[in-house]
């Protein structure tokens, strides 16, 4: 914590009275950077994903992450928001190169589902709910895993979440699951690999396949593949599959009821990128869903006045990304959509 705050503080100094940043100091953070870069991730992807070709164009969006990673820092060291942020390997990354991982994208007619042809939440007004709820506290959740930098698999990752933490809890073996098995084989349902895909598509393929492989037998390389499933690889099952409606009530009484749930959020915000720990609490995240994510939890923060009610969401971007790959988001407003396509399978 001490180290953070030096890092805050020193994060003031990078502006001036106007409250523009020094480019002469952004310059050596900038070549600083690099040099981390390529020392920790090195390879001939970096020039093309971490490390734009065009010099200027890298340094300025370098200088724009770092902009609005200080801003942020200092309006969470003053106490005006509740979450930190911080440089990571995309940061001299286009907008469009780090929209890449975002690939939820479901059809019109999905992203707002029609009841009629599909099962939905079966709601009850009750009024008691845990105070608090973590179903890696349950052995639920598998570890994190990271999709890549290169595939818009995430809809792969929340899918086999939420399928996950049904088997672990009817069947008491937690169990990963393999996403290249979705991105590779549920394309004559609507997916499209590692381009995009949609977590009904992935469940509609575990239905009529039938069956999922795990991720040993079917390991995740992150590319587009000819589908290699064969029946002696299954290893989990779906018989339907439930859509939740868009109420932060009913969701929180799905979580408990049901498990994690598969949910999609806007994603494309650097506050959502470099986002590091704390209680996410962006109201600029507001708009279209884009990111495939999975519920794992919800609690309340009593530091703060009033207490902050949260929810838990586990992320496909590595445990290097936010509370080791998981994120508190704030409760309460549908901050990024977080109830606009919530999903999961029946066993």
């Amino acid at each position: 914590m001490k180290f953070f705050r030096i890092f805050l503080i020193s994060s003031i100094f990078l502006f001036d009275n106007s409250y523009t940043i020094n480019d002469i100091v952004i310059r050596e953070k900038y070549a600083n950077w690099k040099r981390k870069i390529l020392r920790t991730s090195p390879g001939s992807q970096n020039s093309t994903i971490f490390l734009p070709s065009n010099t200027s164009e890298g340094f300025l969006n370098f200088k724009k992450s770092l902009m609005d990673i200080s801003k942020q820092n200092i309006k969470f060291l003053t106490g005006r928001s509740q979450f930190q942020m911080k440089l990571n390997i995309q940061a001299s990354s286009s907008d469009a190169a780090k929209n890449i991982r975002n690939g939820f994208n479901p059809p019109k007619t999905s992203e707002n589902p029609s009841l009629s042809t599909s099962d939905s939440f079966d709601y009850q007004d009750i009024t008691y709910l845990p105070p608090s709820l973590d179903y890696r506290d349950f052995g639920l959740v598998t570890e994190v895993r990271d999709q890549g930098y290169t595939c818009g698999s995430c809809y792969a990752f929340s899918a086999n979440c939420a399928l996950e933490g049904q088997v672990a809890k009817y069947y008491g073996k937690l169990t990963a699951l393999s996403e290249q098995n979705i991105v590779d084989c549920s394309t004559s349902y609507g997916n499209k690999g590692c381009d995009y895909g949609y977590m009904e598509a992935a469940f509609k393929y575990a239905k009529f396949n039938p069956g999922l492989a795990n991720g040993t037998t079917y390991p995740y390389y992150g590319i587009d593949n000819q589908c290699q499933y064969t029946p002696q690889m299954l290893s989990a099952e779906i018989s339907a599959y439930t859509f939740v409606p868009k109420d932060e009530n009913i969701l929180k009484q799905a979580l408990v009821d049901v498990g994690p749930l598969s949910i999609a959020i806007k994603a494309d915000l650097n506050s959502i990128y470099y986002y590091t720990g704390g209680i996410y609490d962006d109201d600029n995240c507001r708009g279209t869903v884009n990111h495939a994510v999975c519920l794992v939890g919800y609690g309340t923060d009593n530091t703060t006045t009033p207490p902050t009610d949260y929810w838990i969401i586990k992320n496909s971007w590595s445990n290097d990304w936010g509370e080791n790959g998981f994120m508190k988001m704030k409760m309460g407003t549908n901050l990024c959509g977080i109830t606009n396509y919530v999903i999961y399978p029946n066993i």
